[in-house]
């Protein structure tokens, strides 16, 4: 990922040059620009808030068909502006402002999502006699968001904090409670053929990196030979299935990416030129909570904590026998913020994740 961001740099800098290019137009190339070009229309300034309501569904992106609106006083309930009020249309997006208002009535502003990391038994030689506990609570940000891009910054915490406890190994299970929510992963009418788009990746009390995998892309180490695929993060859950191939340098970066409804098998097809080129595309996973698992898995035995048990999930609830390693908590308005910041675009699953939140089945 800090390569993709590296890449998107360049390509803003790139981009730097444009307007350098149109500073050093010579002034006869301005004039002839200004002749050729058309005037600005004029918009009177609006004298009403529905004068101002109806120049802006006249302007792009609302003009022209799809646009239904009513906006009402609340004092009165009559409606001030109405556009195409009885079209049903597709809202999209516009989700985002009817789940943040309720998050902030229902939950309030100073709400957080918590996340807590249990273990249970007694702790003899490094072995930790007993099982790991994850009790999720919705927590859309495990992930690198708010941690420099760093996708296992929150569990090689966890890590290290058992490590310090004296744990080098688990004798029996990393137990996950996902319970928060229900087994609902995906609203009922989104898109059936869909489920491996990064906007339309599954609902979890346990999310993983918004539930989606960056698959990349790269040379080989000569052409005629398989091209580089890689899976960030790195988990047990999906696996590669690439047929692409390096090509010269004056090929073309021709791939495919594909996951099947169901199927843990990514599919990779296509040519990759044979010059610095990193190719990649966001895939939604099926498994949310067996995600987390594997990943959280992973990242113990990075840290030397070795997981004899399996990865299971069950409604365990930590009780007097369970000892707190730590928690991790995510504050309700910094999430916020990214949703609404203008421009960007976030899985279509934190609506209802954020949703969700307002009535768990369980305190």
């Amino acid at each position: 990922m800090r390569r993709y961001r590296l890449i998107l740099r360049r390509l803003q800098a790139g981009l730097l040059f444009v307007p350098l290019f149109l500073l050093l137009a010579s002034p006869a190339e301005a004039a002839r620009r200004k002749r050729h070009s058309k005037p600005e229309p004029v918009v009177e300034e609006p004298h009403s808030l529905a004068e101002a309501l109806d120049q802006a569904a006249r302007r792009s992106p609302a003009a022209g068909n799809g646009l239904s609106i009513e906006i009402a006083s609340l004092e009165t309930g009559a409606p001030v502006f109405e556009r195409n009020p009885d079209s049903p249309e597709t809202i999209a997006s516009i989700t985002k402002l009817f789940s943040t208002a309720a998050a902030l009535h229902f939950l309030g502003p100073d709400y957080k999502f918590k996340t807590t990391f249990w273990r249970q038994g007694e702790i003899k030689d490094g072995v930790l006699e007993g099982s790991l506990l994850v009790v999720g609570g919705g927590d859309p940000n495990i992930s690198g968001r708010f941690h420099n891009d760093d996708f296992n910054a929150i569990f090689d915490r966890w890590a290290q904090e058992l490590k310090a406890a004296g744990v080098n190994r688990v004798a029996v299970d990393l137990v996950l409670n996902d319970f928060f929510f229900d087994s609902e992963l995906r609203h009922p009418e989104w898109p059936a053929g869909q489920e491996a788009k990064w906007y339309q990746a599954p609902v979890s009390a346990l999310s993983y990196n918004d539930n989606v995998v960056l698959v990349g892309i790269r040379p080989g180490p000569r052409a005629g030979k398989p091209a580089a695929i890689s899976i960030e993060p790195p988990n047990g859950i999906l696996r590669a299935l690439s047929s692409a191939r390096t090509v010269g340098r004056r090929g073309r970066v021709r791939v495919a990416v594909a996951r099947s409804a169901g199927s843990n098998a990514v599919r990779v097809s296509g040519t990759v030129p044979m010059r610095g080129v990193w190719w990649s595309t966001p895939i939604a996973i099926d498994d949310p909570t067996g995600f987390f698992g594997s990943a959280l898995k992973n990242r113990l035995k990075a840290a030397g904590i070795e997981l004899a048990g399996k990865v299971v999930v069950k409604d365990a609830r930590p009780d007097d026998s369970w000892v707190l390693v730590t928690e991790t908590d995510s504050e309700l308005l910094p999430t916020l913020a990214v949703i609404r910041t203008p421009g960007r675009t976030t899985p279509g699953s934190w609506s209802p994740k954020r949703i969700r939140a307002f009535s768990p089945p369980w305190p």
